[in-house]
């Protein structure tokens, strides 16, 4: 009897394993990490898993929140450095994906972390030269052509969707001795494509109408710059144009803003300006979906931080002077509910997490004493911060 029973359980193993369609519905439902691992159980099992449709129909079923943040240092060490700082403040050391970020052997050791959209990393050597698309948790690394023979770079973002698209697209903004020149990589076609060229009315200068397009932010499907007056740029990926949008008015006395953070979460666009004589009480806005005007979505006093961590207060300087307070904007994220909002800050030797809404203090991380930090030193800072999302498309 239990030799009939068992010939039985093994006639429907033997009968999932041979029927794909079956097995794939099977597959589409495990996380990605153990994923990762059946791709070694056969040729059969990774052809599923390795299928562009099945890789699409998974990002869809087990969409996944930012697990993590890859921290470049603003130390000046020979080779740059990155701190992986998980979100989640319960998760064991022994259990972070990245305590360290070491690349694949790209023949440079210079690189460093220039953009992160949805799970894929840009990667670029310290020339300028040659840029490469990773993804960390496949560890499949992809060198991006270069954008023409002769060029000086200015930026290199990337634009992903893994719910809508297993394809992605690479941005990047360049000049040669007249233009500014923005082309399009397509992950599809393995082909740049120069979309939008500005005259430079300033041989020295980079920016168009105070836009410099440095630090890129994919959002609603663009990649949009900040400006440091009247307007921000974004160039729409699908109709391969750029398109002005409207900044935040100017505060009565202002010449230009200074940003303090500018980036996207779970399809939400959010800009910090400080402000003085108050460094720790400023607002977040939100850019509405049409571009039509900025709203302030949270107010946010961290003057109370002080009192609990006095290292972020800096006596050697007047309180009305910029460096007064030290903490930096790390990122915003807003994942599942409202109350689930939080502001990650970096103050010097902890990373913080603020609740907008309980107005809670969380440590994230103690960090230990770099050999070459200083007294109020905060080793990271926003355009240095990129999310990480766990994700399997091949790059």
């Amino acid at each position: 009897m239990k030799e009939e029973q068992h010939r039985r359980s093994l006639s429907s193993g033997e009968v999932i394993a041979e029927n794909e369609d079956l097995l794939a519905l099977i597959l589409v439902r495990v996380p990605r990490k153990s994923l990762l691992h059946f791709k070694l159980v056969s040729k059969h099992w990774l052809s599923i898993i390795s299928d562009p449709h099945f890789l699409l129909s998974h990002a869809r079923k087990n969409p996944t929140p930012v697990s993590g943040l890859f921290l470049h240092r603003l130390t000046y060490p020979l080779f740059p450095q990155f701190d992986y700082i998980f979100l989640n403040p319960n998760q064991i050391p022994e259990s972070i994906p990245f305590p360290s970020l070491k690349f694949p052997n790209f023949g440079s050791p210079f690189l460093r972390i220039v953009h992160s959209c949805n799970g894929l990393l840009c990667l670029q050597d310290k020339n300028n030269v040659d840029s490469f698309v990773f993804n960390p948790t496949t560890k499949q690394s992809f060198k991006l052509p270069v954008v023409s023979q002769d060029f000086i770079l200015i930026s290199t973002s990337l634009a992903f969707e893994p719910s809508s698209s297993f394809h992605y697209k690479a941005v990047c903004v360049w000049k040669d001795f007249s233009y500014i020149n923005f082309s399009v990589f397509s992950s599809k076609t393995r082909r740049w494509n120069c979309v939008e060229k500005f005259k430079r009315l300033d041989g020295e200068n980079d920016d168009i109408e105070g836009v410099f397009f440095k630090n890129g932010v994919y959002w609603n499907g663009s990649i949009n710059w900040v400006g440091t007056e009247f307007y921000g740029f974004r160039l729409d990926i699908r109709e391969q144009r750029l398109v002005h949008f409207v900044m935040p008015q100017l505060r009565e006395g202002q010449n230009s803003r200074k940003v303090k953070y500018f980036g996207e979460s779970n399809g939400h666009l959010h800009l910090v300006e400080i402000c003085m004589p108050r460094s720790t009480l400023f607002d977040v806005f939100e850019l509405e979906r049409d571009y039509s005007r900025w709203v302030v979505k949270y107010r946010v006093d961290l003057s109370e931080m002080t009192f609990v961590h006095p290292g972020m207060v800096r006596i050697e300087f007047e309180e009305c002077h910029p460096k007064h307070y030290a903490f930096r904007i790390l990122c915003i994220l807003r994942q599942g509910e409202e109350t689930n909002a939080t502001l990650v800050v970096a103050i010097p030797g902890k990373i913080i997490s603020y609740n907008f809404i309980d107005e809670k203090f969380t440590t994230l991380r103690d960090l230990a004493p770099g050999r070459l930090d200083m007294p109020g030193l905060v080793r990271y800072k926003w355009s240095h911060s990129f999310q990480h999302i766990p994700t399997l498309p091949f790059v």
